[in-house]
């Protein structure tokens, strides 16, 4: 009896250092910059929303302070963000 092969893992992701990306971006206000290939494309738009919002990463604080996007690169996304500075409201 022959037994398959079992499927191989996927490789982990590169770690990202997310409080060394935010001061990168500081430093450079209104440059997009990459922060990280991802797959599936769901993980992208979860990374982007967690920088515009700084959920679970305080290095991307005020929230709204930065922004974030996806590209799409056939199954893989790239996400890209930047520093726009704190938002300020201005309606009373």
């Amino acid at each position: 009896m022959i037994l398959p092969e079992k499927p191989r893992p996927p490789e982990p992701r590169p770690r990202v250092r997310h409080p060394r990306i935010a001061a990168r971006l500081r430093d450079r206000p209104g440059v997009w910059h990459q922060i990280a290939d991802r797959r599936p494309l769901r993980s992208a738009h979860n990374l982007a929303t967690s920088i515009r919002t700084a959920y679970r990463h305080p290095g991307y604080q005020p929230r709204g302070s930065f922004e974030a996007k996806v590209i799409r690169r056939g199954e893989d996304a790239t996400v890209l963000a930047r520093w726009t500075g704190p938002q300020t409201n201005t309606a009373r």
